[in-house]
């Protein structure tokens, strides 16, 4: 028998896109209360009253009007000079609802006496997905050789005072950014985000897409002659640059991880991608009155059968960053998730220690094989040494974005039995007695989490993660719990 089919499905979203409007201006407003001006008959003194309508508009984004001519900061049309702070959070402007496309081909071939061959082929694209979580408004990365440029619309009326480092107004009306410094960081954000500070608008970005191909193959029995087993392979490769996270809504725990602007740089195999897994599940009767040629109380011998259900499985993949690491988009350590960098002359290979997981367990991979801190680079984003004769280099403006990409090692290999031994026992012709006796992990094997995840539930959903600036690399969890056994009885009448 060949079956095979197509379909697309639509997303239903959660109510997080309406929660991250109502938490933005001009819905919410951030609030801070001059010194001494609260009181218990008017605690916030900054708040507008509920009868204020239209809605208030005395917080709003501020132009840029120039530039500071010897540090080459921008300047704002603020009380402060400075950029809109806070943190912000909106869906984008043409939010639609998330689709997938799903796909398979599936070949069934009974081979008789009540067995079943069954091989497909299934694939997966999602497109217009929630992610990366990333910032909406990170720091470009602006050199003489890739410069940052503010169009005429912005830069019309703003005074760059001659001699602005890094910072020139060009005949055509344009400004343009050579150098990436720390002074200048509020105003290499991109152009449609100028006013608002680095790295402060969270936004529902909707560039989240993902792949799957599998390979499944069942062989099984039906319940026939004493026997039911099925046993269920796969082999396929999930590939995303946002796998979600493990919370309920789609958008806690999303991360994006070393260029903040470049979400195709995540594009790796996803979070909980597993290329093998092998799961068997069986139920045997008992021949326990054929084997005693009928000898034996009839209540006693009959009725006996043992079940499981035993899943093998590849681990789930890690994710090395240093979050020590502070890169020139985000040199103020908002977001601390650049990618790890490999130590001169080592290799992923490198990385992984001889041994099995056991002997891992305090140090899953080789930290040695990474550069804490990074490369080091300059204002132009070229790699120079950290230090000079010992003391820190002064032409150093912040950190390379890390070579070791997402998701780039893999957790250990996963194992877990469970079994039953059940006996029914028949009393009267509409009563039985049922006795179960259940080892969930029956031969107490741990099944290891990946290093540093916690397991399920982690703050950013990956479920194997290495920050090297924690320095370490262990095993923190497992997965499954230690053997459980439990017995019960059922009378059925």
């Amino acid at each position: 028998m060949i079956r095979s089919g197509y379909g697309i499905y639509y997303q239903r979203v959660s109510n997080q896109s309406l929660l991250q409007t109502a938490g933005g201006l001009p819905f919410s407003e951030t609030i801070s209360a001059q010194k001494f001006s609260v009181t218990p008959q008017n605690p916030f003194p900054s708040i507008l009253p509920n009868s204020a309508f239209p809605l208030s508009t005395d917080q709003v984004v501020p132009a840029l009007i120039g530039f500071n001519g010897t540090t080459g900061a921008p300047i704002f049309r603020s009380a402060g000079g400075g950029p809109l702070s806070g943190d912000f959070f909106f869906p984008i402007r043409s939010f639609r609802p998330p689709y997938a496309q799903q796909w398979n081909f599936n070949i069934q071939r009974d081979l008789g006496k009540g067995w079943l061959l069954e091989v497909g082929y299934v694939g997966t694209r999602g497109s217009h997905l929630l992610g990366t979580g990333r910032p909406g408004n990170p720091g470009r990365i602006c050199t003489m050789a890739t410069p940052c440029i503010l169009p005429p619309s912005i830069a019309a009326n703003v005074n760059v005072p001659a001699g602005t480092p890094f910072v020139t107004k060009n005949p055509d009306g344009t400004i343009a950014i050579t150098g990436s410094t720390a002074a200048n960081l509020d105003a290499r954000v991109p152009s449609q985000y100028l006013g608002l500070a680095n790295s402060r608008g969270f936004f529902a970005f909707q560039d989240g897409s993902s792949t799957y191909h599998g390979l499944q193959t069942t062989l099984s029995h039906h319940f026939t002659g004493s026997l039911y087993f099925q046993a269920a392979y796969t082999y396929s490769k999930s590939i995303d640059n946002g796998s979600g996270s493990v919370f309920g809504d789609e958008l806690n725990g999303l991360t994006q991880y070393g260029n903040l602007l470049n979400p195709s740089g995540q594009r790796a195999v996803s979070d909980f991608d597993r290329p093998h897994r092998f799961v068997v599940s069986y139920n045997y009767d008992l021949p326990v009155a054929k084997l005693l040629h009928g000898h034996g109380p009839t209540r006693l011998v009959n009725g006996w059968a043992v079940n499981g259900v035993t899943t093998f499985q590849s681990g789930t993949p890690i994710t090395v960053f240093d979050g020590s690491t502070f890169t020139l988009q985000d040199l103020e350590g908002i977001n601390g998730t650049n990618f790890a960098t490999l130590a001169p002359g080592a290799t992923l290979a490198s990385a992984i220690p001889f041994g099995g997981v056991e002997s891992r367990l305090g140090s899953f991979l080789n930290l040695n094989a990474f550069t804490p801190g990074g490369n080091c680079v300059n204002n132009q984003n070229v790699v120079v040494p950290c230090q000079i004769n010992g003391a820190p280099n002064p032409a150093v403006a912040g950190a390379a974005i890390g070579n070791v990409g997402r998701n780039t090692f893999r957790g250990p290999f996963q194992q877990n039995w469970d079994l039953s031994v059940t006996k029914n026992t028949r009393v009267t012709e509409a009563t039985s007695l049922d006795f179960r006796a259940e080892f969930f992990n029956a031969f107490n094997h741990p099944v290891f989490s990946g290093p540093q995840s916690f397991g399920f539930g982690s703050a950013t959903g990956n479920l194997g993660l290495v920050n090297i600036a924690n320095g370490s690399s262990a095993i923190l969890s497992t997965a499954n719990r230690p053997r459980i056994i439990q017995f019960a009885m059922k009378l059925n009448f």
